[in-house]
């Protein structure tokens, strides 16, 4: 029986930046679906290096400052190594709480199923987030819009983002002119 772990069995929550300070701290900027998943109790997190996946035990997470250092790497010779990566998670690792989060086709975006889209350019309802998928182009978000027979498809794309309300499930975007008419 095979029992070693693969790149389905992770899912990317984040990069790391920067060297922070001289202690051998970086920054890890973490994706927005995973800022609430990283928490004190948390004891490593996942680099890729050479085509496997190597845990690197934390030592302190501050997110206050989105700084984090590992055990033995105390000084910013050693740590200059591990920024600018993309960090992981094992999905067995993730909460529970995460809809699909231990399905091998997770992304973060599919949080945003069922949300509703507002466009903060026209201070108007747009209408409920049917799914998000991955297109050749990039991120698209199917969008049911009253008084339309076709889903409106929308980019998902960060700068037009302006704001996520998780508690009221409401994305908020500057959406592009002439999108409807599409």
């Amino acid at each position: 029986m095979n029992n070693l772990l693969t790149e389905k069995d992770f899912i990317k929550i984040g990069h790391t930046g920067g060297l922070h300070g001289y202690d051998g701290s970086v920054h890890l900027i973490l994706d927005e679906a995973f800022k609430s998943v990283l928490d004190r109790d948390q004891r490593f997190i996942y680099y890729l290096e050479n085509g496997m996946f190597v845990p690197r035990f934390i030592r302190v997470w501050n997110s206050d400052k989105s700084k984090i250092s590992f055990e033995r790497i105390t000084v910013r010779e050693e740590a200059r190594g591990l920024t600018d990566q993309d960090v992981y998670l094992r999905k067995h690792d993730l909460p529970d709480s995460m809809p699909n989060a231990h399905e091998t086709d997770f992304q973060p975006w599919n949080l945003l199923d069922g949300y509703q889209l507002w466009d903060v350019s026209t201070d108007t309802l747009t209408g409920a987030i049917e799914s998000v998928e991955e297109y050749p182009g990039g991120w698209m978000m199917e969008v049911n819009k009253e008084n339309r027979s076709e889903s409106l498809l929308v980019p998902l794309a960060e700068p037009l983002i302006d704001r996520i309300d998780e508690e009221n499930r409401v994305l908020y975007m500057r959406l592009p002119m002439g999108l409807e008419e599409l």
